[in-house]
C-alpha cells in the first residue's frame, strides 16, 4: 500500500474518533443544568419545592406565521375551523 493510502486511512480514522469526541461531548453539555450560587437570590432561574425543581414565572413574546385568513379571527375559531380533526 503507498504512503498516501496510509496516510489517507489514518486521517479518516482520527476524524471519526473526532467526530465520536465532538458528539460524546455535545451530548455531555446537554444534560447539564446550570444552577445559580445563591437559591435564595430572586434573579434564579430554579428553585426547588416539594422536592421538584421549579422556575419563576416569566414574560415571553412568541411570534409565529399565520395565515392571511386567519387575521382577525380568535384562537377558538380557527381552531375549531381548521383543524376539525383533532378533538
Amino acid at each position: 500500500m503507498s504512503d498516501s493510502k496510509k496516510h489517507a486511512l489514518l486521517d479518516s480514522a482520527n476524524s471519526s474518533d473526532n467526530n465520536k469526541e465532538r458528539k460524546r461531548q455535545k451530548k455531555q453539555n446537554q444534560n447539564k443544568i446550570e444552577k445559580p450560587a445563591d437559591p435564595t437570590d430572586p434573579e434564579t432561574v430554579y428553585y426547588e419545592s416539594d422536592g421538584l425543581q421549579r422556575i419563576h414565572p416569566y414574560f415571553h413574546n412568541f411570534a409565529t406565521y399565520a395565515k392571511g385568513r386567519w387575521v382577525g379571527r380568535t384562537i377558538y375559531e380557527v381552531f375549531s375551523k381548521e383543524f376539525r380533526d383533532r378533538p
